[in-house]
């Protein structure tokens, strides 16, 4: 009976090619679509699941509190915070800390930077549960200079040759011996390596602090010894560091509570400060599979709509079968056979499909993605279980109406005009409408977003700006040597150093302006730069001077945002002029300006309080170097001040990079929000316009007769057009009417996570509105037209 049911199904949907390829081509694109989106959410749900205990790793995370100011949540703590841990919590079988370093590595004559090198403790791998392909994982970490590196890092360092035991150097000063090859870690990771140093070259070199509470500069993870042992932890983690600092956080009017968040939940849920990598949007990965499920609805919708609307040709055949002692079972399986039928054919043209567009769609979401790769038994067998449900829910109303059609109306005049059916079929065009327009208003707000942020002033000038890293300390040496020969460049203005350049993320820092109390202390953002940054960025002053060589009492001086003398609660910026100020509980001086708000980072923040001030060249606070050019042909320029960079240091590679586009950087996610935003806008459109044109397709079939005698009485092309037109566009303007509170609703509520944000304007709504009926107007006429223009007598010759 089954196959009899599939045998007579694909004849049924052989005779009606017009309708399967409508049908088929909808199917095949929704689910297309939503096979990318499926692999795609896969990929983004498997992240940190290399390692061996990753259901019992967590990562330690801080909130600092502070009397009178917004609580802020970091991805970075203290030093001394992990070897607590293991020492208070018996649940705690491990801990591990690392920081992340800008290194330079040396072999013998050949140097390179690596920005993905860590300091780590000696559990980093038991911690992870990683496994090493050279040297032992337990203790590859525990000597006093030994290096892990990657087996990518391992070829480009030393080719063919065994790593193992070889001395490689950092930052020029610091031998290291190789004591282990790993494995790449895959791109569904929340952070990355390509070496890993023991943290006690850490220590022995004192590149940082390890044993302060408050210099919070290290990512700490924990090992639980039970999965379930994070809800007995975290209550009692709060507040640890109240045991080891709570007298010195009280008498500073700070508290720092810590939290856990699960190693496998990082990437889609945390978003604090201090990140290692960017990571994920869970509320991408919403509204994508919303569109998925958007995307199939319609698709299923347009079967519905094309298999009843068509049923006035099924109407006799269905009379005959039921005069013959065809049973509504038999009826209804014959029909859901032919619905299957077409979702699993269309299921496996999504399949080549979706591997010819995955390269493009990971260019759209800047994904890494392995289509073959993700393939396997356990993903095909219920994709087709899938489509097959689908198909069984697309064609159960169809079934259901035409099996029950009797067989004398069935046979005589067939399908009533006045059914309830009808009804059905305008709200399905409807609601695929609806959709449609709300992705249209939807794409259209994201993209006037991002063009709103990329546009906006900033407060300072990012354009025919290079920055180039300084990373040794043999370049903070030599930078002051640096500046000075790259300002006899004629296509180059003048040069800065500064700890950061726009775009990049800042330190947070203890300071005590004139008037407050040690006890009600406040934090800003903390900028070193030099005595031409302001110049160089072309920052505004609102209040007092800049910095200048000719005051040497400037090193000690300080200047302020207006965000700061706000935060601070002084009337104004020229009353701030002339303060004392104290950075960091050491550094005193007095305030000598206040410059403009600018945005130093993205427009999703509202502007921090900043404070810059002045380092000595070689402290090491300067990370970059940033130049502003004058002329627009920038090669020249760049192979210039390369060639300078070399005669100068000749064993350090020069990198470099424009600001502007590095700042710009912040803006990806929206960037890709948007750009397959307007992907699967196009193909919902496309979709609900295939479904349209097929219910033109069957009014005009219907119509047939009276379209020939409107013709023979003198109706014009157009008049006929725009009679067939007239209910369709009636519906669409429905949809119109319907989607834009609902897509007002919802650009709002997404807009409100940012800071600075655009107003939405009328027009938004009237560009959508234009398109849709636009679209439909160009759907409908396609085929009204030709019938319109169709020869009379053709169609009353049966007459």
């Amino acid at each position: 009976m089954l196959k009899n049911h599939f045998a007579f199904a694909w004849r049924n949907l052989r005779n009606n090619k017009t309708f399967t390829l409508l049908n088929l081509g909808g199917l095949a694109i929704s689910f297309t679509a939503s096979l990318v989106i499926f692999i795609w959410v896969k990929n983004e749900l498997s992240y940190d699941r290399t390692g061996l205990n990753a259901d019992r790793v967590y990562r330690v995370a801080l909130t600092l509190q502070a009397k009178g100011q917004p609580d802020k949540k970091f991805a970075v703590t203290a030093g001394p915070l992990g070897p607590v841990l293991v020492k208070d919590f018996p649940e705690v079988e491990k801990s591990v800390r690392f920081e992340p370093y800008a290194a330079m590595i040396g072999y013998q004559q050949n140097h390179f930077f690596s920005n993905k090198f860590l300091f780590a403790d000696s559990s980093f791998f038991d911690v992870f549960g990683l496994s090493l392909l050279e040297g032992n994982p337990h203790t590859a970490l525990d000597g006093g200079n030994s290096v892990v590196i990657t087996e990518t890092m391992a070829k480009k360092i030393f080719g063919e040759m065994d790593p193992l035991g070889k001395i490689i150097t950092c930052s020029d000063s610091i031998p290291l011996i190789v004591t282990g090859v790993a494995p790449d870690l895959p791109a569904t990771s929340h952070f990355h390596f390509e070496l890993v140093c023991s943290f006690r070259v850490l220590e022995a070199a004192n590149i940082d602090d390890v044993s302060a509470w408050w210099d919070d500069d290290f990512y700490t993870y924990v090992l639980l010894h039970d999965k379930f042992a994070a809800a007995t932890v975290a209550p009692k983690l709060v507040h640890i560091m109240d045991k080891y600092n709570g007298a010195n956080n009280r008498a500073l009017g700070f508290e720092g509570l810590h939290f856990l968040q699960p190693l496998t939940g990082i990437h889609l849920n945390s978003h604090l400060y201090d990140e290692i990598e960017s990571n994920g949007s869970l509320v991408a990965l919403r509204i994508f599979i919303a569109i998925s499920i958007f995307l199939l609805v319609i698709a299923c919708i347009n079967y519905i709509n094309l298999t009843t609307a068509n049923s006035f040709k099924r109407a006799k055949e269905i009379g005959v079968r039921k005069v013959a002692g065809a049973m509504l079972a038999q009826l209804m399986g014959q029909f859901l056979a032919e619905s299957v039928l077409i979702a699993c054919i269309a299921l496996i043209f999504s399949f080549g499909a979706a591997l010819l567009c995955m390269p493009l769609f990971n260019q759209l979401a800047s994904t890494q993605i392995s289509m073959l790769s993700e393939f396997s038994w356990w993903l095909i067998c219920p994709l087709i279980g899938f489509a097959t449900l689908l198909g069984i829910v697309a064609g159960i109303y169809p079934a259901l109406y035409l099996s029950r059609l009797k067989p004398v109306i069935a046979l005589k005049q067939g399908v009533s005009k006045k059914s309830n059916l009808f009804s059905l079929r305008k709200m399905l065009v409807v609601f695929q409408f609806t959709l449609s327009v709300i992705l249209i208003i939807a794409t259209i707000v994201a993209f006037q977003q991002l063009r709103y942020m990329q546009k906006k002033d900033l407060g300072f000038t990012k354009e025919q700006v290079i920055a180039i890293p300084m990373r040794t300390q043999d370049e903070s040496n030599k930078l002051l040597i640096l500046k000075k020969e790259f300002e006899k460049n004629a296509g180059v203005s003048m040069v800065t150093a500064s700890a950061f350049t726009p775009g990049r993320v800042l330190a947070n820092n203890i300071v005590l302006p004139e008037g407050g109390s040690r006890d009600h202390l406040l934090t800003m953002n903390n900028l070193v730069v030099d005595f031409d940054f302001i110049n160089v960025y072309q920052i505004s002053m609102a209040a007092g001077r800049p910095f200048n060589r000719d005051f040497p009492t400037d090193s000690s001086a300080f200047l302020l945002n207006e965000a700061a003398v706000r935060d601070i609660g002084w009337p104004s910026p020229g009353y701030a002029v002339g303060k004392k100020f104290e950075w960091g509980l050491g550094k005193k001086g007095k305030v000598i300006g206040v410059v403009k708000d600018f945005h130093f980072n993205s427009l999703q923040q509202k502007v921090p309080p900043m404070v810059m001030q002045i380092m000595p060249p070689q402290s090491g606070w300067y990370g970059f170097l940033s130049a502003r050019l004058n002329v627009s042909d920038v090669r020249q320029i760049v192979k210039s001040m390369q060639q300078t960079w070399k005669s100068i240091l000749p064993d350090h590679p020069f990198e470099y990079f424009f600001v502007d586009e590095d700042y710009n950087k912040q803006y990806r996610a929206e960037q890709r929000l948007g750009n397959l935003s307007i992907v699967f806008s196009i193909l919902t459109i496309f979709i609900s316009c295939l479904g349209l044109f097929g219910l033109v397709i069957v009014a005009v079939n219907k119509r047939t007769k009276e379209i020939g005698v409107r013709r023979v009485l003198g109706a014009s092309a157009v008049g006929i057009t725009a009679l067939v037109a007239r209910e369709f566009l009636q519906l669409v303007t429905l949809s119109i009417i319907i989607a834009t509170p609902i897509g007002w609703i919802m650009v709002n509520k997404w807009l409100a996570d940012f800071a600075y944000r655009m107003e939405i304007h009328w027009w938004v709504f009237a560009i959508s509105a234009f398109l849709a009926i636009a679209i439909a107007v160009i759907t409908i006429s396609a085929r009204a037209i030709r019938a319109a223009t169709s020869n009379p007598v053709n169609c009353l010759r049966s007459e």
